[in-house]
Order: C-alpha cells, then structure tokens, then sequence
C-alpha cells in the first residue's frame, strides 16, 4: 500500500517514458522494497544499497551513447563505478555480520532516514560519523613539564575516541560512496525541499524536475530568451540623429513661430 504509493510518486517524479512505464517501473519498485522489507536489518541494508547502484547505473544507461561520450557523461559513469567499488567492503561486512557495531548502528540510521526520505538529516548523521567525537587539537599539545587533566583525551592510545573516517582509509571510501547513494536518493525519491540538502543543486541531476515532473528551465526559456533579446536592444540602441546647431526641427531658432 505505502510502498506503492511511494514509489508510484517516484516513478511519476522521474520522468520520461509514458503513463504505462511509469506504472511498471512503480509496481518493480514496490516489488523489491516488499521484497527487501522481508530480510533481516543487514541483508535488508545490502539489498537497498544494490539497488540504489543498480538504478543508478539504469538511468546512466538509458542517457545514450553520445550523451556518455560528452564530458559531464564520462564523469558520472566514472563517479558510478568507483562508488560501486569503494562500497563493496561495506556490503561484505554487512553479508558477514563483520562490521563494527556503533558503524553498523549508525549506517542503518543513515538508511532508515533515506527510505524516511529525511535526507538533511541523514546528510547531518552522515557528518557526524565522519567527524566523531575525536578532539581535533590545534597547535600546540605538549607545553611545559606539568601533566594537564586533559591531556590523555587527545591521545592517540585512546581507543574511545577514535574517528574511524580519518584513520581508517576503506571506512573512508565507503563512507564517501554511502554520501553519493544519499545526493542519487534524493533526487531519485524526492522529498520537500526543507528536508532536502541543497535542493536543486544539480551536482546529480535536478531536484526540482524530479519533485514536480516538470522541466521549469525548458518552461520559462521564451521568457529568457525574450529577456535577452530586450537586453541587447537596449545595448545596441543608436540615438537619433541630433539637429545642427541653431536649428530646430519646424522652427528655426530665436525667431517667432507666428
């Protein structure tokens, strides 16, 4: 029921193809969340993070050859593939019930608020995994022969407060890739802007036309266009001729026109 909604409201926000796509598009989507909402926590985690890959690699698939060849196509297909290795560490410590428990905590928490489509929040516990809660010192550490009460807080034996993104450089990489799956959900589900980050920034596409089904820059071009064409008419405006000295146009100058 819900699910379907939801992603009928995806597959309608996407765009393109016609009304009968779209209606197939939503009932596999509502099919693999049935399908991942029957598995346990980790498997369930595996399966959406695959599956955010997998559509991924299907819009990049359905832009074209020639739209591949340009510039801003070879960057996403290469920006796709390297997340789609750098996360696989993460989904081999899920498969093997292998991963850190706080990290695991945390990713699921990241997950949930995805499906929740609460992606500023999930952005902000996303920013909260990377920087932990390490004390990150500024200059200085060590001055004079006294012990200070805080000293043993910034010191690296100490295990507790370890920020695992900065140490470890796998956790570093699957980190960075989860952060791409978030931008991709959220322009592939979209949500209301106040629980988005950065709406419409266009860094994996257009938020704005995902939401609404609508091309508003395609919508509003005639008005630029005619904007434009104002601006240079206003540019290029060449006076009229002036009238000579003395003279006046219908009268000459300093005599009665009577």
């Amino acid at each position: 029921g819900g699910a379907a909604a939801a992603a009928a409201a995806a597959a309608a926000g996407a765009g393109g193809g016609d009304f009968a796509a779209r209606v197939a598009e939503a009932a596999r989507i509502a099919k693999n969340m049935a399908a991942e909402a029957a598995l346990e926590e980790d498997d369930r985690a595996v399966a959406y993070l695959q599956r955010l890959l997998r559509e991924w690699g299907e819009e990049l698939g359905a832009r074209g050859v020639e739209a591949l060849k340009t510039y801003e196509g070879m960057q996403a297909v290469a920006s796709h593939r390297q997340t789609e290795s750098f996360i696989k560490p993460l989904l081999d410590k899920l498969r093997e019930r292998d991963l850190d428990q706080l990290m695991r905590w945390n990713i699921f928490m990241i997950l949930r608020l995805m499906r929740d489509r609460e992606y500023l929040k999930a952005s902000d516990k996303y920013v909260q995994i990377c920087i932990g809660n390490a004390p990150w010192p500024i200059g200085v550490t060590s001055v004079g022969i006294h012990a200070r009460s805080g000293r043993e807080r910034i010191s690296e034996t100490n295990k507790n407060f370890k920020a695992h993104v900065m140490t470890d450089e796998t956790t570093r990489k699957y980190l960075v890739s989860l952060k791409r799956l978030i931008t991709f959900a959220q322009r592939r589900y979209p949500s209301d802007p106040s629980k988005c980050l950065e709406f419409n920034s266009l860094a994996n596409g257009s938020d704005l036309l995902s939401l609404t089904g609508r091309d508003i820059a395609a919508e509003t071009g005639h008005l630029r266009d005619e904007t434009d064409f104002r601006a240079a008419s206003v540019k290029n405006w060449v006076p009229p001729e002036m009238p000579a000295p003395g003279q006046a146009q219908g009268r000459v100058r300093n005599k009665p026109n009577f």
